[in-house]
Parts: C-alpha cells; structure tokens; sequence
C-alpha cells in the first residue's frame, strides 16, 4: 500500500512539474535595458497620402507618452528616426524577429516598441429642432502596439488601444439672416473624398496612442506609479 501511494504520490509531483514548467514566467523587462520607439505604420492601398500623416501622428504621440508613462529610460523617436533613415531602414510594414534584431543592434538597445494602426473611421451624426441642425463628426482610430526583446526578436508584449472624439457644429438648414450662419473649421485631413476636421482627428489618434501605450506596458510593470 505504502508503495502505492508512493507512486500515486511521485505522479501527481511530476504533472505539477510539468504544468508549472508549461507556465511561461511573468513577462518583464530587464532590469536597466534601453528601449526605443520606432515609427509605425498604416498599411492600405487607399488614402495613402492622410495615412502617411496619421501614423506620423500616431508616432508621435506614442514616443511622448511613452517618454511619460514609462518607468524605464527610452530613446527618443526623433533619435531612432535618424537612425533608420541614414540606413535607409522602413518601420512602417511588417517587422519579424531578424528585422527586430537588426534594429536592436543598429540602435544599441535592448527592446523596440513598435505597431501600426489597426483602424480608422468615421461617420457623421445630425440631430435638428425646427430650421436649426447640428451635426457631429466621430472619428474612431485604433492601435496595436508591440516591444519586443532585440536579442533573441521574441515579443514581450503587446497592447491595442482605442481612441473615438466627437466634434459638433450648429448649422442652418435655411439660410435665414435672423439665424446667422453656423461655425466652421479648417479641415486638415481628407478621407475618402470627406474633409476631417484636424482637432477631432489628432484627440482620435492620441486617446488611441495613450490607450495602447498603457495596455502595452501594464502587463510587464512598466507603468510609472503615480502618487
């Protein structure tokens, strides 16, 4: 009986071995390694000029919040852009291990965030009483980020953010003098042949880049504290 058990015993040890080893450990980021922020992309065949820009943009707002909310010390991404132009090296389309391994090396750090734009819309919404309308412009982007080790190109994390803002405008449905004309903006980007206005665009973009940089490094305790 004693030998039974004894066996019963030593298997039930080994299958909890198993499990635990089958259980890859926390995911981190190594103590005092550097970290860059590399451009990223938005890939279509359609608008192609308005998404060079919005991922320009998204770039931007990512390599800054990053720079704020991150605990680890990063390269800035005008640093890493430099460096990938003078080597002629394109961030904007699909990356894998060696490509990550070789951007590691070339910008002597130890992890690269990088992604792309996953989506991006928008469509309008009118409400009116009597002769008086207001219509409202909602864009909705969305942002699949990455970082990745340099050495051996696997990835350590990964998050996908979404940002949506809404801008309103009182127009007149009948141009009566008595009701003046509505409010107007400057579009700054077009998209399928409609005009987005740049403010509502840009808060899109950087609620979805902060949404995604939070999702990227609260997994792996890159999280600054706050007080």
């Amino acid at each position: 009986m004693i030998k039974k058990w004894g066996v019963a015993l030593g298997s039930i040890f080994l299958c909890i071995w198993m499990l635990c080893s089958a259980v890859p450990a926390e995911a981190g980021i190594r103590p005092g390694s550097s970290i860059a922020v590399i451009p990223i992309g938005f890939r279509g065949t359609d608008n192609t000029d308005t998404r060079a820009l919005l991922a320009e943009k998204a770039s931007e707002f990512i390599g800054e919040c990053m720079f704020k909310q991150s605990k680890f010390a990063i390269k800035t991404l005008e640093e890493s852009q430099a460096a990938l132009d003078a080597q002629g090296i394109d961030t904007e389309g699909d990356i894998n291990g060696d490509d990550i391994e070789k951007i590691g090396k070339l910008l002597q750090v130890d992890y690269v965030v990088y992604g792309n734009i996953s989506s991006f819309s928008h469509h309008s919404e009118s409400t009116g009483v009597f002769v008086v309308e207001t219509d409202s412009q909602v864009v909705d982007a969305s942002i699949v980020l990455k970082i990745a080790d340099t050495h051996t190109g696997t990835i350590v994390s990964a998050g996908r953010g979404k940002g949506s803002s809404k801008t309103t405008s009182g127009s007149v449905v009948v141009p009566l003098p008595l009701f003046g004309v509505g409010s107007s903006s400057v579009p700054a980007y077009s998209w399928d042949s409609y005009e987005l206005t740049g403010e509502n665009v840009d808060t899109a973009i950087f609620r979805a880049s902060a949404d995604s940089v939070q999702k990227l490094l609260e997994p792996i305790n890159m999280l600054k504290k706050t007080k």
